[in-house]
């Protein structure tokens, strides 16, 4: 496992390292990093001007405050390593912040848990382990790789970042019946009606974030 470190690395505590670091380092918007955010909006592929799945109206209409994305930058940098590492396009770095706020302790009402907000099953299918003592879900460095193991499986079931994202959320299993209801129209845009409203917004907040990037640092 390289990732865990030559020199034994206690995974548990850097992990909390970077949570701190994150919470604390970059605490207002006069430190966004600039030279950051303008490599991410560059190499952006879900970028809302090649986004064929909603209409742009619908990315307008969510306002983004700036100082959420800047408030998270040293997490978004370490999760920009990672996305590059696997070829995972870097507009996922944001995802936490639409997922948890960027905390790894998030907890949703269905039981989703940590910074990307996996789910039992789901956790349980890399790997990331759960006691009355210790979830892994909440692991910066482990829920990180396999969130983005996650997205590369289902890039390889759908072939279509719009819809890796639309699954990440909704689930792969919703999507593919939806596909199967015609959930792309002739027009390439994904029928909304067959979304529910959570998935939905879902979309729209992810471009809204990675468009505010673009817009702002291009």
């Amino acid at each position: 496992d390289g990732w865990r470190g030559c020199w034994g690395v206690n995974l548990k505590f850097l992990s909390y390292l970077i949570f701190l670091y994150s919470t604390f380092a970059f605490a207002n918007f006069d430190n966004l990093d600039n030279t950051l955010y303008a490599s991410i909006a560059k190499k952006q592929v879900l970028s809302s001007a090649s986004f064929k799945a909603l209409d742009q109206e619908l990315i307008n209409q969510h306002p983004v405050n700036l100082k959420k994305i800047a408030n998270s930058t040293p997490l978004i940098r370490f999760y920009m390593d990672i996305l590059r590492q696997e070829n995972v396009p870097v507009d996922f770095a944001i995802l936490p912040i639409i997922e948890s706020g960027n905390n790894p302790k998030a907890r949703s009402p269905k039981n989703a848990l940590g910074l990307w907000q996996f789910m039992p099953d789901t956790a349980y299918e890399y790997n990331l382990s759960e006691s009355d003592f210790n979830d892994d879900r909440t692991d910066v460095l482990k829920s990180t790789y396999a969130a983005v193991l996650h997205l590369k499986y289902l890039y390889n079931t759908f072939n279509d970042w719009d819809l890796v994202l639309t699954a990440y959320n909704w689930g792969p299993s919703n999507v593919k019946n939806a596909l199967n209801k015609g959930l792309y129209n002739e027009q390439g845009k994904l029928n909304l009606n067959l979304l529910p409203l959570e998935t939905k917004n879902y979309l729209i907040k992810f471009h809204a974030f990675n468009q505010a990037i673009q817009m702002n640092f291009l």
